[in-house]
């Protein structure tokens, strides 16, 4: 039975559950394919489903921190390249929607087949179902119907022609290594230039060819190059995997379906939105919090927000910030947005609300440039993404602690406790470069202990 707004409700869910399962098996496919520790067994990528206009409609269980900022990097993709079939598009600039240097966003578009192919199919597959009924009964045609249905399972056709993608996919995995002056990439760089290389939008393959120059460039960068190359293959593989899934949701469906639905899924994530603000009181909620310094001065940094709810919208503004620092600590505006987006998905509660750009749609959020909050080139960033984006999120929970103080949780460690080494091993004279983050204690709930030892 149909509502008003023009879905069906259970078809909604199954939606939401295929477009989601399609970014879960994109991480399993990237964690089982993927060469570093980092990857395989720190679990640092993160995978998603996007409308042909960019909006993300459904997201992995995977990093808080990726998936809210990715939406950002595939706006930045779409912006500065047309694709065409066959095109994987790759990026890391934290100034165009990236987070820092070693997090590299991987997007490819999913075309729609030929009307002609589709044509040629159908026929076939009525083709099919005649040779196999019998002249009375129905039970012939049931099985022709099975086997019809079971047709999205074909091998795909290798022609498209749809103007542009009608989905994209994208992967964003954290590399252990992306050149700069310290192993890791993670070092105390003066600006941008120090942290590693920095890659705008630009096409990695176009129409399925790898464009090796551009391949061999950034390798020729980084430490451990074969380990970095094993990982991009990995990123590429899942992407496939992505594009494969989605193609058999549009023959299964149809594309005009499938579009829909994709629709109606950030639609309705953004009306449980509206209706979670709705609940917390009309007022304005202000907190401070301050890292201890940046690194190369002992200045503490402060961080100020005021959290304005007015009926069913909320304000984020971080006006009154610390300007952006000389120390690597400096927050991109994505990393903002991604921790605004956590702390405000944390409030929905429910596991099933589709993880879509409706969420934010009810939000908005101010981050003054050249701000900790929102730094400009050539700033270093490389710790805005592992340790500020975590006191960010603590002085937004602090905020709204004064309108919700039964429902948010104490502050958390504020740290990711980053660790990076690297070097050449002396026996085999191999290069090596390592990644970790030591877990640490969540805050205690309301009515809870805190969690020890998480990320």
């Amino acid at each position: 039975m149909k509502r008003q707004s023009g879905f069906d409700p259970i078809t909604l869910e199954i939606y939401r559950a295929l477009y989601t399962s399609v970014a879960e098996e994109m991480g399993i496919a990237l964690r089982r394919t993927s060469f570093s520790p980092n990857i395989k067994e720190r679990r640092d990528y993160s995978c998603a489903v996007f409308d042909t206009e960019g909006r993300v409609i459904a997201q992995g269980d995977h990093m808080p921190v990726h998936l809210g900022s990715m939406p950002m990097a595939v706006r930045a993709a779409l912006q500065k390249v047309t694709f065409s079939p066959g095109d994987t598009v790759a990026l890391n600039d934290p100034f165009a929607g990236g987070t820092h240097l070693p997090d590299v966003t991987l997007v490819a578009g999913v075309f729609g087949e030929k009307a002609e192919s589709r044509r040629q199919k159908a026929e076939g597959r009525r083709r099919k179902a005649d040779s196999s009924e019998p002249k009375a009964g129905s039970t012939g045609r049931k099985a022709a119907d099975e086997q019809g249905s079971s047709s999205a399972y074909c091998p795909l056709p290798s022609a498209f022609s749809s103007p542009r993608p009608l989905f994209y996919v994208a992967n964003r995995a954290h590399h252990a290594d992306i050149g700069g002056g310290a192993p890791g990439s993670m070092g105390m760089a003066a600006d941008i230039y120090g942290e590693g290389v920095r890659i705008p939008p630009l096409r990695l393959i176009s129409k399925g060819k790898l464009n090796e120059e551009v391949f061999d460039l950034l390798l020729a960068n980084v430490r451990a190059a074969e380990e970095r190359r094993a990982d991009f293959e990995a990123q590429l593989g899942s992407l496939k995997t992505g594009e494969a899934r989605l193609r058999e949701i549009i023959e299964r469906s149809g594309a005009r379906e499938a579009a829909a639905y994709a629709g109606h899924l950030i639609e309705y994530a953004a009306r449980i939105m509206r209706r979670t603000i709705a609940h917390i009181p009309d007022g304005v909620y202000e907190a401070e919090d301050w890292l201890d310094d940046d690194g190369v001065t002992d200045e503490e940094i402060r961080l100020r927000v005021r959290v304005t709810i007015k009926g069913e919208r909320a304000r984020v503004d971080f006006s009154g910030s610390h300007a952006q620092v000389r120390g690597p600590v400096n927050a991109v505006e994505a990393i903002t947005t991604a921790a605004v987006t956590y702390v405000f998905r944390c409030l929905v509660g429910a596991d099933d609300v589709p993880a879509s750009a409706g969420l934010m749609q009810p939000i908005e959020v101010i981050a003054p440039p050249g701000t900790i909050v929102n730094a400009l080139h050539p700033a270093p960033v490389a710790g805005g993404n592992v340790e500020t984006s975590q006191r960010i999120v603590d002085v937004l929970f602090k905020a709204l602690a004064r309108a919700l103080p039964h429902q948010i949780p104490a502050a958390s460690q504020g740290t990711m406790n980053n660790l990076t080494i690297g070097g050449v091993n002396p026996h085999t004279q191999q290069e090596f470069a390592y990644y970790e983050t030591m877990a640490g204690g969540m805050g205690a709930r309301p009515s809870l202990d805190g969690i020890s030892a998480v990320h």
